[in-house]
């Protein structure tokens, strides 16, 4: 008779977890105890203190990019590559408050062609938003 295993179910906490006191979890650290045991506790930290400690590690990434340029160019480049759904939604989003798929509507409302010229992309590429350079809004 064969048996079979019940999955595992992470317990494991996640950076910025918030405990029922407020309190925000910071990460894990090793601490060694008096007996000489080595063991893996997690740090907990009031919400003012976790925002502060947040903020000064974002600066000091941002200063470790400025100082180190070449370690970081390509970087962006193969997470773009390796999530290129997810990278197109973020610039629709910033550049025209859209998402992927009120774009992919659009233009399948326009028969996946040009709205102007009624052609599609030779080059394979994703077609253009039409939109105004002054106001930022879409045209159609």
């Amino acid at each position: 008779m064969a048996t079979q295993k019940t999955p595992k179910t992470s317990n494991k906490l996640k950076y910025g977890d918030t405990r029922a006191d407020g309190f925000r979890f910071g990460g894990y650290e090793n601490v060694t105890l008096k007996s000489g045991i080595t063991k893996k506790m997690g740090r907990w930290y009031s919400p003012e203190v976790f925002l502060k400690r947040r903020e000064r590690s974002a600066e000091s990434s941002k200063r470790a990019k400025l100082n180190n340029p070449e370690k970081y160019a390509g970087h962006s480049k193969n997470w773009r590559l390796k999530n290129p759904e997810r990278s197109q939604n973020a610039r629709l989003k910033n550049k025209f408050g859209i998402s992927v798929d009120e774009y992919n509507k659009k233009l399948a409302r326009q028969n996946s062609v040009c709205a102007i010229c009624e052609k599609s992309c030779g080059s394979g590429r994703n077609l253009a938003v039409d939109h105004c350079h002054a106001s930022g809004k879409i045209r159609g």
